[in-house]
């Protein structure tokens, strides 16, 4: 049996992004680490604990921030627990009425760099319009190439970390989850 910290009703990014935190002060390499889908939601992963002790000292430093909400600790069965990484990559995008721009957070850069330390990483991609008239492009066809260009990963490569969601930042909301597969050649 293995122990999982997690917030009841799931975690909002920011909170995933501290729990993340927390198990790098652990030394705990989320590239290539023991996981369980949230028990919650499975939106995320958590990293399931050998000892109860340890679950519930680290429920403990993160309840410890009290903008997180509240952690608990639940038990796994040994036969959920995968290992891999901590993705998926998280493709960000933010609307302008000049265009849009896209780019991954500090902890999906530092997932791609600890599992593919030689990539060569972009940090932004802006795709303009020439005027305010004009009607912006569906960019749903580009996400695939964005993600690559931006990682400098092949698409094998990006499955191994669970492939990618896109998030909207205007309206925080998901518009594509990883499930909706890479697929070669398209447009």
């Amino acid at each position: 049996m293995f122990y999982a910290v997690h917030r009841p009703g799931g975690m909002r990014d920011f909170e995933y992004s501290a729990m993340i935190r927390g198990l790098r002060q652990h030394n705990i390499d989320f590239a290539n680490a023991r996981r369980v889908a949230e028990p919650t939601n499975g939106h995320h992963f958590v990293y399931p604990w050998e000892e109860l002790s340890q679950a519930e000292a680290f429920a403990e430093e993160l309840r410890e921030n009290k903008d997180y909400g509240p952690w608990e600790v639940v038990e796994v069965p040994d036969d959920a627990i995968t290992v891999g990484a901590y993705g998926p990559i998280e493709l960000l995008l933010t609307r302008r009425s000049d265009g849009t721009g896209f780019w991954l957070d500090d902890l999906c850069q530092s997932l791609v760099r600890k599992r593919f330390p030689e990539t060569n990483m972009l940090r932004l991609i802006l795709l303009g319009r020439y005027s305010d008239d004009e009607r912006p492009p569906e960019l749903t066809v580009f996400w695939d190439q964005l993600v690559m260009m931006l990682t400098g990963l092949t698409e094998s490569q990006i499955d191994e970390l669970e492939g990618y969601r896109v998030i909207d930042t205007n309206n925080k909301t998901i518009i594509r989850e990883p499930s909706e597969r890479i697929t070669s050649g398209s447009t």
